[in-house]
């Protein structure tokens, strides 16, 4: 059982403003309506900073809302703000309702948002996520790691079961709001067996969710180690070595593991006709230019960087800080073939002039 206790935010609202616009979930700013998480995911890096353990005690941040109000007067509309710092739909928002409050601030400025979610509970909040989007942009990204129902209950603690939130993604899309999943944290010799991953993404497939995100399994300090040696005892007898040979002395997977998974993954997103980010689509013209265009560019370089095009990710790359500054090096900007479309996006077709039809005789 967790223990919620209310409490005051100790500083702002938001986080400062991102060096760079999250390319996984777009965000320039991290938001939380909760400190802590019932939902007690085993392999979760909330547990790294958490003095006591996962599950056991949240917060309710009380003056979230009344907070964001003023915050977002001191921001860029064309920013992206992202709940995505704790689980915004944990049990205890049935009866504290501090996510509704804070949506009905984005929804009442029109502030572009992303929330990574768990939990089917975000249907609640169904007329909200619209009028965001109808204003600005709203997107919902469903965190699945798996969509086997008995490692899920190893994994993931007390989260909603995997089918309900896939079935929360097709009602979410039937109502038109761009949803997506994110495929987090993929782990070795747990979730990556190309089966697992072939399963998963299949199934994210056939909800109607038009875009996959995946990361690593991080293992930042010991004491996460330790949990995690913690975790895969619960599912496998699997020697240290194991992670040892991935990892080495890095908190996350070496590069060659990652560009092995990263193309299988977007091969079998490709093929499902699942984008491998939030594809362009759905932010064009809804967030500012800066931020359409250093997103594009980043994306671009993902894939560049797949594919083995490594001089022309590096230019992307470099593109898209400048882009995210406003910097716009038109010579530069035409060396990608992206240029026709950030062109676009700089230089809009004038909207069509509104006609009066003439009196009737």
């Amino acid at each position: 059982m967790t223990t919620y206790v209310e409490e005051r935010l100790p500083g702002r609202a938001l986080s400062p403003r991102r060096p760079m616009a999250n390319d996984l979930f777009l965000s320039n700013y991290l938001l939380a309506t909760y400190g802590g998480c019932e939902f007690a995911c085993q392999y979760c890096d909330l547990a790294v900073t958490s003095i006591r353990p996962l599950g056991e005690a949240a917060r309710v941040f009380v003056d979230v809302p009344a907070r964001l109000d003023r915050e977002l007067e001191e921001i860029d509309p064309g920013d992206v703000v992202g709940l995505l710092l704790s689980e915004s739909y944990q049990p205890a928002e049935r009866e504290h309702r501090l996510t509704r409050q804070t949506l009905q601030v984005l929804a009442q400025l029109g502030q572009p948002t992303v929330i990574l979610t768990k939990s089917p509970q975000v249907l609640d909040d169904l007329r909200l996520l619209e009028v965001i989007h109808e204003r600005s942009l709203c997107v919902v990204i469903f965190s699945l790691p798996t969509v086997d129902t008995s490692l899920s209950e190893k994994l993931e603690g007390r989260a909603p079961a995997p089918q309900l939130r896939l079935d929360a993604a097709q009602v979410l899309h039937r109502a038109g709001i761009p949803v997506g999943f994110a495929v987090l944290p993929i782990m070795p010799y747990v979730t990556d067996a190309t089966n697992h991953l072939s399963r998963t993404l299949s199934k994210i497939a056939a909800t109607g969710a038009e875009f996959a995100v995946w990361d690593y399994l991080g293992i930042p300090n010991e004491r996460h180690h330790e949990r995690i040696t913690d975790m895969l005892g619960t599912i496998a007898r699997m020697p240290t070595a194991y992670y040892r040979d991935i990892y080495g002395t890095k908190p996350y997977p070496g590069l060659d593991y990652r560009i092995k998974i990263d193309e299988e993954m977007i091969r079998r997103c490709d093929m499902l006709g699942l984008d491998v980010r939030v594809p362009h689509r759905i932010y064009h013209r809804r967030i500012s230019p800066s931020n359409e265009i250093s997103l594009l560019l980043r994306h671009q370089a993902f894939r560049d960087t797949a594919q083995g095009r490594d001089r022309l990710a590096q230019l992307h790359r470099s593109l898209a800080e400048e882009a995210y500054l406003g910097r716009f090096d038109q010579v530069r900007m035409m060396q990608s073939p992206l240029w026709t479309t950030i062109d676009g996006i700089l230089n809009p077709p004038p909207k069509p002039e509104e006609t009066t039809p003439p009196p009737a005789a």
